[in-house]
């Protein structure tokens, strides 16, 4: 099976995060502390809500019903965990760690 072009997203991010819910792909945060979220329903993005917090560096995961945005990186490491659901984020409970994220050191990937 090979990739397939797809609509490109409304705006260009670099470190975000991204969560898939059961009707849309979500793209949230990215470089420059970014808060802005779009959802993919299979043909074109569409700008949504932006999280409470904006984050590069984050991290994503979908659940059945919201996705999830955790940790990251804004002026320091952040412990903010943010659900979105569907229509907007909530900011829920901190992390409880904060670790900050790092680059794998070069060669890390010897197979590329």
């Amino acid at each position: 099976m090979a990739w397939v072009y797809k609509a490109n997203m409304n705006t260009a991010r670099q470190y975000l995060a991204g969560a898939g819910l059961q009707d849309a792909a979500l793209s949230f945060g990215g470089g420059g502390s970014s808060a802005v979220t779009e959802a993919f329903n299979g043909t074109s993005w569409t700008t949504k809500n932006n999280m409470n917090n904006g984050r590069q560096n984050l991290a994503g995961a979908g659940l059945q019903d919201a996705a999830l945005s955790f940790g990251g990186l804004n002026s320091s490491p952040s412990a903010v965990t943010e659900a979105y659901n569907s229509y907007f984020f909530t900011q829920l409970n901190i992390l409880r760690f904060v670790k900050p994220s790092y680059a794998p050191p070069p060669n890390f990937f010897p197979f590329f």
